[in-house]
Order: structure tokens, then C-alpha cells, then sequence
């Protein structure tokens, strides 16, 4: 990105141990059909700073986007529960690569032939309405989604969840 007066001012340079970067630095994420290649929508914010991650980019994004029966793919490292609970809040589809860490609630006879199985993901998220100043409150849910568990021969098994049942 430019080094102009006003990147740096708002984007700011990163620091490290050796020094700072050159230049102002932009964290960035975006939506894209994958068949086309084509950017649906785009946000971006400083590459420090509270609220600049990708999980809080991609809330941006997901409260923008309009897409009727769309999948969304999500690479590792975008699992959270709250935007696990916003993509339910909005009917949207997805697939997501979780950690063996996520706690999953397994449902008895929820097997299928595949070897995948039905199983709840329970969290907290803020309730506004009892929430009172800087005190949040906060009100437990759960949301029930399809787990796969993928072993290729010669790498590490990893776990995907849908709510494409």
C-alpha cells in the first residue's frame, strides 16, 4: 500500500522486534464465488488494533451479503461460536474446518452411512436486551450441525462441520 500521510495515520505500520515495516500495512478479507473467481464483497481495516481480525472482518461481510442458497467455505481458523451462531441467525450454508478442541455434543442414532454424525456446538452469546452498560450479559445456545471427520493416508486428520444435514 502507498506510504502516504493518510495510510499511515489510519492503517498504521507494524511493529516488530527488528523495527517497524516500511510501509503502512492492510489486513483484508473477502468473499468470492470460488467457480468464477468473482469478489462478492470486501473489508478491510489496520493490521493491529481491536476489531481489525479476520473473524470480525468476516462478520462484516456476512451482515452485508444478501446470497440466497449459497455455501460458504471457510478455511482454518475462522471457527468461532458467534459467527458458528451468526451464519444459523441468517440461513446461511456452510462448511468449516474446526479443531479437535471444539466441544462437541455427539446425538445418540445420529449416525449416517458415511461415517459422519449429528452433534451440538453449545456457546454463550451477548444478549443486548440484558446487557446494562459496560456489564454484558450473556445467554447460552446451541446449534446443531453434520461432523465429518476426514483422515487422508500421509497427513493429520482433520474435522469439518456443516449444517448441511
Amino acid at each position: 500500500m502507498p506510504d502516504t500521510p493518510s495510510n499511515q495515520e489510519y492503517f498504521g505500520k507494524h511493529r516488530s522486534s527488528r523495527g517497524q515495516s516500511g510501509f503502512p500495512l492492510m489486513r483484508v478479507v473477502t468473499l468470492m464465488v470460488r467457480a468464477g473467481r468473482l469478489v462478492i464483497d470486501v473489508a478491510f481495516a489496520p493490521i493491529v488494533g481491536k476489531g481489525t481480525g479476520e473473524r470480525t472482518l468476516m462478520n462484516k461481510i456476512l451482515q452485508r451479503v444478501k446470497l440466497k442458497n449459497a455455501l460458504f467455505l471457510f478455511d482454518a481458523g475462522f471457527y468461532s461460536f458467534a459467527l458458528l451462531y451468526q451464519l444459523y441467525q441468517l440461513n446461511h450454508h456452510f462448511i468449516m474446518k474446526i479443531g479437535f478442541s471444539v466441544h462437541l455434543v455427539p446425538l445418540p442414532h445420529g449416525r449416517f452411512p458415511d461415517g459422519s454424525y449429528l452433534a451440538l456446538i453449545r456457546g454463550k452469546i451477548e444478549d443486548p436486551a440484558r446487557s446494562k452498560g459496560e456489564r454484558k450479559a450473556y445467554r447460552h445456545v446451541e446449534c446443531l450441525v453434520r461432523v465429518i471427520d476426514i483422515q487422508i493416508p500421509g497427513f493429520r486428520p482433520f474435522r469439518l462441520i456443516t449444517n448441511l444435514l
